[in-house]
């Protein structure tokens, strides 16, 4: 009885923790600041910034030396200390810094899915972004929503932000996401456009500095079985979108010459995948 006692008592404490969190989130949400401002860590002068006392003949030389050293000091960007945010705006600031970190939130249950940033955004979509697989399959573990909209005008969901984003574990994240059931035909937006179109879009303008080849994901995301032959809200395909873009752009848009190269990568995925 003792230990049910016990383990009835720490079960209380962890949901009344939780509902703090919850509470202090719906709070921060609600404000235009962070919940707790930021603690600014003071950058350090490297030895090589410091003026060569030697060369220094008079007081002057001394006070523009060192007004030049103040300058590079105050222009240098200044780190955010992660641990002057709690909940999601931690968790988004160690995806960048220290990933590692970020999935020990979710083991350890500081992070539980359910939060969200201003834009609606939860953790998997944060962590989706980022390309950080090991993060994305542990919230999945966890019984997160794989399929979750945030609050913009396309309804994004944490497929869609992989697709786009130009991350190095991208197409890793793409994987753990549609093995999860993420939906790969879901229309976003007014457009009603796939995942599919967004990726061949960010693949043309926003291209992936860690693809191997031109239009990787675009091709990754067709070999997991996405249709060429799927029309947005206009009836449009994927290829029929390109080649008016392609057709109608300026002989001067450097972006002409990557749209052909995506028709041509459309061409060669029909006949992989017999859509016309």
């Amino acid at each position: 009885r003792q230990e049910e006692e016990k383990r009835r008592r720490e079960d209380e404490e962890r949901e009344r923790r939780r509902a703090e969190r919850r509470a202090r989130i719906v709070a921060a949400r609600a404000s235009s600041k962070p919940s707790i401002p930021p603690r600014p860590v003071r950058p350090t002068a490297e030895p090589s910034r410091l003026p060569d006392f030697d060369q220094l003949r008079s007081p002057a030389d001394a006070t523009a030396a060192f007004e030049a050293l103040f300058k590079q000091v105050d222009a240098a960007p200044v780190p955010v200390d992660p641990m002057a945010y709690e909940g999601i705006e931690r968790f988004a600031i160690l995806l960048r810094t220290a990933p590692v970190r970020s999935k020990r939130m979710v083991d350890f249950g500081e992070i539980t899915g359910e939060e969200l940033t201003e834009k609606g955004e939860t953790p998997l979509m944060l962590a989706a972004m980022a390309g950080e697989a090991a993060v994305v399959r542990t919230l999945l573990d966890r019984g997160v929503e794989v399929d979750q909209a945030d609050t913009s005008e396309n309804q994004e969901t944490a497929l869609l932000k992989a697709a786009q984003s130009p991350s190095r574990g991208r197409q890793e994240t793409i994987d753990a996401l549609l093995d999860a059931g993420a939906d790969l035909e879901r229309r976003h937006g007014p457009a009603g456009r796939t995942p599919l179109m967004f990726a061949a879009q960010a693949d043309v303008y926003n291209p992936d500095p860690h693809a191997r080849i031109f239009g990787d994901t675009t091709r990754h995301l067709v070999k997991r079985g996405a249709r060429l032959a799927a029309e947005d809200a206009a009836g449009d395909t994927l290829l029929k979108s390109i080649k008016r873009a392609a057709l109608g752009a300026p002989t001067t848009s450097p972006f002409r010459r990557r749209l052909f190269d995506m028709l041509k990568v459309i061409e060669g995925l029909s006949g992989f995948t017999g859509d016309s």
